[in-house]
């Protein structure tokens, strides 16, 4: 079994080195199986050319560090234009940022929200949100956010 944990000591250096700010690390099983890498970066695009350096220098780690028998591709990408974001500090630092908000229990009518993420203090996130032709800002207590991503805005 690929151990997450010693893979994921060992490429730490390497993404502060090239000024990743977060990722996560997975392994997905199938046929075949993916060591997947997605990450976000603290200043930049995460493009191609970015994640061909990154991949390449966490290949030769895992060529050191892993002894699993197991068989797997490495793929290295960006969270994506709508990534989840799955914590209070991914949360917190996308502050400024439109975002798509789903709600476990309904406010004032609504059980989703796209807008601005303009505050997250003491558990509550503030949405900017445009209702028709008004600007309406949403408290929504953190319990209730059944998924937040960030969202593109057409």
């Amino acid at each position: 079994m690929v151990n997450l944990e010693k893979i994921r000591s060992a490429i730490e250096p390497v993404l502060e080195r090239n000024g990743v700010a977060d990722y996560s690390l997975r392994f997905l099983s199938g046929s075949p199986a993916v060591l997947e890498l997605a990450m976000e970066r603290k200043e930049g695009n995460v493009d191609l050319d970015f994640c061909e350096k990154v991949s390449n220098e966490v290949s030769a780690i895992l060529d050191e560090v892993d002894d699993s028998a197991d068989s797997y591709m490495l793929d290295v990408c960006s969270f994506g234009a709508e990534r989840v974001l799955e914590n209070d500090q991914q949360i917190r630092d996308h502050i400024g940022s439109y975002v798509h908000v789903e709600l476990t229990n309904p406010q004032k009518g609504l059980d989703r929200i796209e807008g601005y993420l303009e505050e997250f203090e003491n558990g509550q996130l503030v949405i900017s949100y445009m209702d028709k032709t008004f600007k309406r800002k949403a408290q929504i207590e953190r319990d209730n956010v059944r998924l937040i991503r960030l969202a593109v805005k057409l």
